[in-house]
């Protein structure tokens, strides 16, 4: 069984893991798009927000969605409160869910905005929003793509 992990690291391996300068991931820590913490006077930010596992990769349409959230009502925000567990089946909404987390004009949007995921509508904030699309398009990767991925695999660097 797939179990979710949610962690704190410090700011310095997250703005590594993720591309950013860690003045960059404390400025988003301050404006509330990112969970963190000083612990023992270092900053540390709350990692693997979402996770997504499908249980049987001949089903890959077929997964579950752990968040890690402080939740009120629908509205989830990046926390270490509650997680949220969806199973769902990859369709349409999972389609729409994706093209509202790009935003328009891929540009991400910086206020919370609803998907639904399954039957229920949440209001996600902007602290989810980029973990929650990775998901899923990773997963709409796989459903929609996941034989030819297979079929024209690369091949091993020398």
């Amino acid at each position: 069984m797939h179990t979710p992990i949610v962690r704190w690291i410090s700011v310095t391996e997250f703005a590594v893991a993720h591309n950013f300068g860690v003045d960059e991931v404390i400025t988003r820590i301050h404006r509330g798009n990112l969970n963190g913490v000083v612990i023992g006077a270092r900053w540390y930010v709350l990692d693997e927000l979402v996770s997504l596992h499908i249980p049987d990769r001949s089903h890959p349409e077929r997964a579950t969605l752990w968040i890690a959230a402080t939740r009120d009502g629908p509205h989830l925000k990046a926390g270490c409160d509650t997680t949220v567990e969806l199973n769902l089946v990859y369709d349409d909404t999972i389609r729409t869910a994706v093209g509202k987390l790009f935003g328009p004009a891929n540009v991400r949007p910086d206020r919370p905005i609803d998907i639904t995921l399954g039957t229920d509508t949440w209001i996600i904030d902007p602290s989810l929003q980029g973990e929650l699309l990775g998901a899923l398009l990773e997963w709409q990767v796989e459903v929609e793509l996941g034989d030819l991925l297979v079929q024209y695999a690369p091949r091993p660097a020398n």
